[in-house]
């Protein structure tokens, strides 16, 4: 191997070239990996927004908003790294906020997206 290897740095390549290409590598596999650490920051921000939006009151009425809570719902299930507790926290709404008749279409959108997330579990 080592044979093979010294064969292919023979004349025309340069150790300088050699170099060259290991440090392009070095440096693309440590810009990937910082995009890696970054793109899950990102994705942990917007997941713990939209908990937030499905469970928070809103700021001026003490109240959460139906809609957002529905549309928070559906969007859990763009999520899947956090699928294991995406199932824990909307199964322990659906026992907490069950019997409420108000907010049916929430219910019927956290039954949705649970039957959902467990499919892919």
């Amino acid at each position: 191997m080592t044979e093979l290897f010294l064969r292919w740095l023979s004349p025309g390549l340069s150790v300088g070239a050699v170099a060259a290409a290991i440090a392009f590598v070095i440096s693309t596999f440590q810009f990937l990996s910082v995009r890696k650490r970054e793109s899950r920051q990102h994705e942990f921000e917007n997941y713990h927004s939209v908990i937030k939006q499905l469970v928070a009151p809103e700021e001026k009425t003490g109240f959460p908003l139906l809609d957002r809570q529905i549309a928070a719902a559906f969007e859990l299930r763009h999520f899947p790294r956090y699928y294991e507790c995406t199932e824990r926290i909307l199964a322990g709404l659906l026992q907490a906020w069950g019997a409420q008749e108000a907010a049916s279409r929430l219910i019927n959108e956290i039954e949705l997206t649970l039957k959902y997330v467990r499919k892919r579990l």
